[in-house]
């Protein structure tokens, strides 16, 4: 009997262990057959497939192996079961590792085998069809909340609204609206599970001790002889699921606390975010990493000022470092880390006689490539020699030094070239017949090798600042 599924680009037909897929060729980029045949190299998390064509079509052929079923079947199957495959998916995380441009994780493309084993069927190169405007998060959501609920994939692609009567009587689907990443996505699925699977169990168990065909005096003699022990297991089970039950609802707060403070972040309400960190009893370290990661750099040494170091290399990095100036610290700050701030800000507001004065005591080289780097932003290279020479002798400045060497050869490079450019000037303005011609010559031909020298070294220094910003 066949069975009809349909997919973003067609209907998939299964009949026995085959799958056909036919989809119009005016949906390629391409029709060259060897073009398509390319989905043929496939790890063996797809089913292997043959294409073929004719005067309209590309026809796929997939081979099922035994006792896979499509996903849409799940629908009627257990939560353990329905949740171990959501997790397989999860952690194959397909969309990011197959190799192809395109993977359809709509259910009706996915075939599983209980309890873990999962398959993929149309997966596509750059010349075929493919929907890429929902980003991979979206898609696995999606395809999650299909699986525990039967509803729309498509739908729920673009909104949750469907799912509002069944939130309210299940809660573990408001987590899992909730998580906004794939690590937060299995975590909320591997709680569940876990729960899931407890209450399972216990339903087997009650089961089997409704079926057991034993005496009446055997069971009255263990009824009398084991009571106590009996009612103290059944305290046991039933305490155990309550805690179960209460580390789900736990972790469910957590979550959420968590999705609503990256929702906060996301939104740059940085102040509500804040507040929500505190309330998740986040250190004063922690909420300042975070907003050190949201570029919050003023926020972030407020509540961490061993961050310092961190933010100023972060805004030289970015070519920001004029906000150096306008960064403040907490009281209770220390004097070295206060000291360190004012020479940091008297760098890059070049206050050249604040420089001079802590050249001698600086021992840090990531201070001291930036000293150099603002004389030679000034075009003071000999200063800059200077700071470099120190530099060079300090413990673990290898990289700041070769950077500081490859930014001041390019700085005196561009300084050479602008002046053989007013030597060419001035031989084409002189009225010295006899040298004019040499005197240009001799300015186009350096003009032409500092120039050629100014693109490597542009080179060499990107390279020198990826070592030294890594």
């Amino acid at each position: 009997m066949k069975k009809f599924y349909n997919m973003e680009f067609g209907t998939y037909k299964e009949q026995g262990d085959s799958v056909i897929l036919e989809i119009n060729k005016n949906r390629f980029n391409s029709h060259a057959l060897f073009d398509i045949q390319e989905v043929g190299e496939a790890d063996e998390r797809f089913f292997q497939v043959s294409v073929s064509e004719n005067e309209q079509s590309f026809i796929f052929d997939f081979s099922i192996e035994k006792d896979f079923q499509n996903l849409k079947t799940i629908v009627n199957r257990n939560l353990p079961i329905k949740l171990s495959i959501a997790k397989t998916i999860i952690k194959q995380d397909i969309l990011k590792t197959s190799g192809f441009d395109y993977v359809s994780v709509n259910p009706s493309s996915i075939y599983y085998l209980p309890m873990k084993q999962v398959k993929y069927l149309y997966r596509a190169t750059s010349v075929m069809p493919s929907n890429n405007e929902t980003d991979s998060f979206k898609q696995y959501k999606a395809c999650v909340l299909y699986i525990l609920t039967g509803q729309n994939y498509e739908s729920l692609l673009s909104d949750y609204h469907s799912l509002d009567k069944l939130v309210e009587k299940n809660p573990y689907l408001e987590q899992i609206l909730e998580t906004t990443n794939r690590n937060q996505l299995l975590n909320i699925l591997d709680k569940i599970e876990n729960l899931a699977t407890y209450q399972e169990w216990e339903q087997v168990r009650r089961t089997k001790n409704k079926f057991k065909n034993v005496g009446i005096a055997f069971i009255t003699t263990i009824v009398l002889t084991n009571v106590l022990t009996g009612l103290s297991v059944i305290a046991v089970k039933n305490h155990q699921k309550e805690v179960a039950i209460e580390q789900v609802k736990d972790s469910y707060k957590t979550t959420k606390i968590k999705a609503d403070i990256t929702t906060a972040l996301n939104n740059k309400n940085y102040d509500r975010a804040i507040e929500l960190m505190k309330s998740d009893k986040q250190s004063d370290k922690q909420i300042a990493q975070q907003m050190y990661d949201v570029g919050e750099y003023q926020t972030a040494l407020y509540y961490n000022d061993k961050l310092l170091e961190n933010i100023v290399s972060a805004y030289w990095k970015s070519g920001k470092q004029d906000k150096i100036s306008s960064l403040r610290l907490a009281d209770s700050s220390s004097k070295a880390v206060k000291n360190q701030l004012e020479l940091e800000q008297a760098i890059a507001t070049y206050n050249t006689e604040k420089m001079q004065q802590e050249l001698g005591f600086t021992e840090n080289p990531n201070t001291l490539m930036r000293m150099a780097l603002k004389y030679i932003d000034e075009n003071e290279l000999l200063n800059a020699d200077t700071v470099a020479d120190k530099l060079k002798g300090v413990n673990n400045s290898k990289a700041q030094y070769k950077y500081v060497k490859v930014v001041y050869d390019l700085k005196d490079a561009q300084l050479k070239l602008k002046d053989s450019q007013n030597q060419l000037l001035s031989a084409n303005d002189s009225s010295d017949s006899n040298n004019k011609e040499k005197q240009i010559n001799q300015a186009q031909n350096d003009i032409a090798k500092y120039a050629s020298t100014i693109e490597k070294l542009k080179n060499k220094e990107k390279e020198a600042k990826k070592e030294v910003y890594k």
